[in-house]
């Protein structure tokens, strides 16, 4: 984990936040299974960033939205908020997983 945050800081990510970077992950989400909705950690804004996405029936809902996963294409939520997602694919699914202080952001630091 603490290569894949260096990496991430060396990459230009830690100028922009990196007072705020809390975690940084890869996240493998096997084919055929379901992430049941839940709610997270309230002090934290997730970035799901998209690396091995495969097509197919593959979403994820935030408070009752859904959004499609994309190779190279980020999206962010409130980790609070209830979210889920499934893989209805036969491939596993590849993101990268920044987490942000959420407190630090909302007071601009």
């Amino acid at each position: 984990e603490d290569g894949i945050r260096d990496f991430c800081l060396s990459r230009g990510l830690g100028d922009v936040y990196k007072r705020q970077v809390i975690t940084v992950s890869i996240a493998r989400f096997p084919s055929n299974r379901i992430i049941p909705i839940h709610k997270g950690n309230r002090e934290l804004v997730r970035i799901h960033y998209g690396i091995k996405i495969p097509d197919g029936d593959i979403a994820f809902t935030v408070k009752g939205e859904q959004k499609k996963w994309e190779n190279g294409k980020a999206f962010a939520f409130n980790d609070f908020y209830e979210h889920g997602g499934w893989n209805n694919t036969v491939y596993d699914r590849i993101i990268l997983i920044v987490d942000l202080d959420r407190k630090m952001i909302l007071n601009g630091v």
